[in-house]
């Protein structure tokens, strides 16, 4: 498999797999009572991947996910840049 080969199939990989987590972490809101108000939701170039809704309460859900912890927890990698374009979008 070449470089750029192995490229294309990671991120269709990464994606399909980025999918499936966003179904099941909208899955756990809708079983706690939120209401899912937008999925992929596009501000210009950035995007958040759910908004949920509880009586008053507004949320702007970033979904991340690991195969292993060897580059840290899922949450670590929400970093300062991410913060600010979800800001932005948002």
């Amino acid at each position: 498999m070449t470089s750029s080969n192995f490229k294309k199939s990671y991120t269709k990989e990464n994606r399909a797999r980025g999918k499936e987590f966003e179904e099941l972490v909208g899955k756990y809101f809708e079983e706690n009572g939120y209401k899912i108000v937008e999925k992929n939701w596009q501000a210009g170039r950035k995007e958040i991947d759910l908004i949920v809704q509880k009586e008053n309460l507004l949320i702007f859900v970033e979904v991340k996910s690991a195969s292993s912890k060897k580059f840290g927890h899922p949450s670590e990698r929400v970093d300062k840049r991410k913060i600010k374009n979800l800001s932005i979008a948002a």
